[in-house]
């Protein structure tokens, strides 16, 4: 959805949109590629429990919430370019 509506539904509410270094709009596929990276810690942690297959795994929960909060800590501190913001070259701008 994030690539359909370049940034997500949020972004669009929110009025903000995803800029490329050059100051132009991300185009789909970068708009994807961030929703991909946000999310890949989380998927790697789910594939990592199911070939365990033991549901009492503290670790990766612990390790899964480190990682989310890691995120989170670097979208408070620079809020106009998370983690994977950095990674990419992108930045959340107001829609104008």
């Amino acid at each position: 959805l994030s690539m359909l509506t370049r940034g997500g539904l949020i972004f669009r509410m929110f009025g903000m949109l995803l800029r490329t270094p050059s100051g132009r709009r991300a185009g789909a596929l970068i708009c994807g590629l961030r929703t991909f990276l946000f999310l890949l810690p989380a998927v790697l942690i789910l594939l990592a429990s199911a070939a365990l297959a033991d549901p009492n795994l503290i670790v990766l929960g612990v390790v899964m919430l480190s990682a989310y909060g890691v995120l989170l800590v670097t979208s408070i501190v620079w809020p106009h370019a998370t983690l994977v913001d950095r990674l990419l070259g992108t930045r959340i701008v107001p829609r104008g």
